[in-house]
């Protein structure tokens, strides 16, 4: 079993169109027109250098930008991580769409939404952190990242939560051998 097994199934699962149109529709139920082709996938990738790397990132037409990280450990220092990220994301976007930021003309960037995945044990932890709260004084700008927890609505957050909670069941019983995989696997589908 990889180390890192939650990690890759999220970021395997969500770089998959209809999964990525699953947990959009989680995130905004009212939007019931949007398609597969409305989402591009925008996860920032180094394949063969040393730099910044998010779980996933989609693009949801040019309106939205949805940035979101699995967490199987709390960490209250995301809001700092995911506001690199997103900076990165919209240099990115920036490049591709040859918007220049010196001239007097507005430039138009889609709106970001932050979430991180929580599919740890610990039970208090916030709806949302905020990166005010890792300043050393006060003012300054503000980034939210919401928090998501699953529930027991059945929807693709929720089944990779569990999915995650079985997992680690799993490993404490057989270890990160294929037996543990193979239970994992077992007992989701007959969930």
């Amino acid at each position: 079993m990889k180390r890192n097994v939650k990690d890759s199934v999220f970021t395997f699962l969500f770089s998959q169109p209809a999964e990525a149109k699953k947990l959009y529709q989680v995130l905004h139920p009212e939007d019931t027109s949007v398609t597969e082709a409305d989402i591009k996938i925008i996860t920032l990738k180094n394949v063969l250098s040393n730099g910044r790397y998010n779980d996933l990132g989609l693009q949801v037409r040019a309106r939205l930008i949805i940035l979101a990280e699995a967490q199987s450990t709390f960490c209250p220092n995301v809001p700092l991580r995911v506001t690199l990220y997103l900076e990165d994301t919209y240099d990115r976007y920036i490049q591709e769409n040859g918007l220049w930021l010196y001239g007097e003309t507005l430039v138009k960037i889609p709106k970001p939404e932050l979430y991180v995945i929580y599919t740890g044990s610990r039970e208090k932890v916030p709806d949302t952190l905020y990166l005010s709260d890792l300043y050393q004084g006060a003012g300054g700008v503000e980034v939210q990242v919401h928090v998501l927890r699953g529930s027991a609505q059945g929807n693709i957050v929720d089944q990779y939560v569990q999915f995650c909670k079985i997992l680690d069941e799993q490993r404490v019983l057989y270890g990160r051998t294929k037996r543990a995989i193979e239970e994992t696997l077992r007992i989701c589908k007959e969930r």
